[in-house]
């Protein structure tokens, strides 16, 4: 398996925060770990952009987290 590189999301970064840490990353599979209660988890049209930008810059997109609600919200978008 390549090399991935792992982001864990803060409790309080919203969207864009996020978008630009996929941007910077310097690999092609990013893990995001993202905390139960974050302001991101919070919108399936958060996750949705984050889809949307991993497709266009071609990078694979993981999703960890403990929170179900943040699981479903991740394989709806």
């Amino acid at each position: 398996m390549a090399e991935a590189t792992r982001i864990t999301v803060g409790k309080n970064d919203e969207a864009t925060v996020v978008a630009e840490q996929l941007i910077d990353a310097d690999t092609e599979s990013i893990i995001f770990v993202i905390p139960k209660g974050s302001v991101f988890s919070q919108s399936l049209n958060n996750f949705k952009l984050l889809k949307r930008e991993g497709d266009v810059l071609g990078k694979e997109i993981i999703v960890e987290s403990d929170d179900p609600m943040v699981q479903e919200r991740a394989v709806k978008a």
